[in-house]
């Protein structure tokens, strides 16, 4: 604690940093407290921003890895029911690459309303791969430019971007269960996000 600020009642928590806002900020000037957050906020997003990023092509990068597996099957073993999560391999993909299309347009400087698509089993995997490709790129454009305006942790736009990485981690782990009962090896490590980063690769 400063010397000079006793305690007061006002406290400010961000990315599990603990500030005891001084007196004068809190009691007289809203303008200043507002400005003494906002600064706080910046200076902790600059330290983790390139991180976050790199988190983004993660995922981005797995969800490619599993598709090039798959393309490796048969048709048959692409939609093969196994009777959990979302049932068949190719619906799997089809469904993450939905979701992190739909949820991506909540991350840009301009939030705008999620969409989805009606899930079809003659979408082929090629179109899929498409759209995580295209996906992948504009939703880190779209963080990158929400941090660059210093807006990233505002209105949920980290949230949103969390919520795409593990929500595609929870669907690959049904995948890799799907992969394993064809008796396949795992095509890759579905979560070392670590070791991937060290290694440069992506």
């Amino acid at each position: 604690m400063h010397a000079g600020h006793p305690v007061t009642n006002r406290f400010d928590v961000h990315f599990g940093v603990f500030r005891l806002l001084p007196p004068e900020i809190t009691r007289s000037s809203s303008q200043a407290a507002e400005l003494f957050y906002t600064t706080g906020i910046l200076a902790t997003m600059n330290k983790y921003a390139e991180t976050i990023f790199r988190l983004v092509e993660y995922e981005r990068w797995c969800n490619l890895q599993a598709l090039d597996f798959l393309a490796g099957l048969s048709d048959q073993e692409c939609k093969r029911d196994f009777g959990f999560g979302l049932r068949t391999p190719h619906r799997t993909m089809f469904h993450i690459a939905d979701v992190m299309r739909g949820w991506s347009c909540c991350v840009g400087p301009v939030i705008g309303p999620p969409s989805w698509l009606t899930y079809e089993d003659t979408v082929t995997l090629q179109e899929i791969r498409a759209m995580i490709t295209d996906v992948g790129m504009s939703w880190l454009a779209a963080a990158k430019a929400s941090h660059e305006m210093g807006v990233l942790a505002e209105e949920r736009r980290l949230n949103h971007l969390f919520h795409l990485v593990t929500h595609g981690t929870h669907h690959r782990g049904q995948l890799l269960s799907m992969v394993t009962l064809m008796g396949y090896p795992q095509p890759f490590e579905g979560g070392d996000f670590g070791g991937w980063s060290n290694n440069g690769a992506g």
